[in-house]
């Protein structure tokens, strides 16, 4: 690796590490119409890298507070979960060559994602990627989600590792925001949503898959390219 201001790689999971987002969005839209509801891309686009409780408060100010929030959300992981099991957990193109590169350069990586520990696990122990990550931060290990920084944090400080020599590679407009208001290296690599203008002025670089990560990482520090923002969580 040749930049060097790059000491660490932390990773978002659904929808950056494997295509579950789109399983997701299908899932809840399916769900949502079974029960009368019309659940649109927009509407869920808000709501990637929440945890439980946002997810719960945003379907009842959108739909009603009689909205029988746990039965649906209940229908939708039953119908994610038949999907997956009939087809397996999708990978993202580039994923096992950047996990293969970052090993063989010998820099760390991190998991850090808003959804549950059970969860993980059973996404990394189905692609056989466990054995990647020194580090995994999951939803149920901290007390704020993105695009609050905690999740980033914790993996930083489990990696030994300053924010600012932290890349972060993350699919979401919560995730990214998340990663510059915590002055680490914000890379979005798009899946569902693209970036608009002023989420671009956020990010250390936009890449189009995660094979375009390593080119990144291959390239020289230009110390003028990008400024961290200089934040620490309370």
């Amino acid at each position: 690796m040749k930049n060097k201001q790059i000491q660490a790689v932390i990773f978002d999971m659904d929808g950056l590490m494997f295509d579950t987002e789109l399983l997701y969005q299908k899932a809840w839209q399916q769900a949502g119409s079974e029960m009368g509801l019309e659940v649109t891309e927009d509407f869920l686009a808000t709501l990637r890298g929440g945890n439980y409780q946002q997810v719960k408060n945003r379907f009842l100010e959108q739909f009603g507070q009689k909205l029988d929030f746990d039965r649906l959300r209940d229908r939708r992981t039953a119908l994610f979960d038949a999907e997956l099991e009939k087809n397996g957990v999708p990978v993202k193109k580039g994923l096992r060559e950047l996990l293969d590169y970052l090993r063989q350069n010998s820099c760390p990586s991190a998991l850090a994602s808003a959804s549950t520990r059970q969860v993980v696990a059973h996404h990394l122990l189905e692609t056989g990627l466990t054995d990647y990550f020194s580090v995994i931060i999951t939803g149920d290990m901290v007390t704020a989600c993105k695009p609050d920084p905690e999740v980033f944090y914790k993996a930083a400080e489990q990696l030994s590792c300053a924010p600012e020599h932290c890349m972060v590679l993350e699919d979401s407009i919560n995730g990214i925001r998340a990663a510059r208001a915590g002055g680490f290296l914000p890379v979005m690599v798009p899946d569902l949503t693209q970036p608009d203008e002023s989420l671009c002025r956020l990010l250390y670089a936009k890449c189009d898959s995660l094979l375009d990560v390593i080119p990144l990482l291959e390239q020289a520090e230009d110390p003028s390219r990008y400024t961290p923002v200089q934040k620490r969580y309370e």
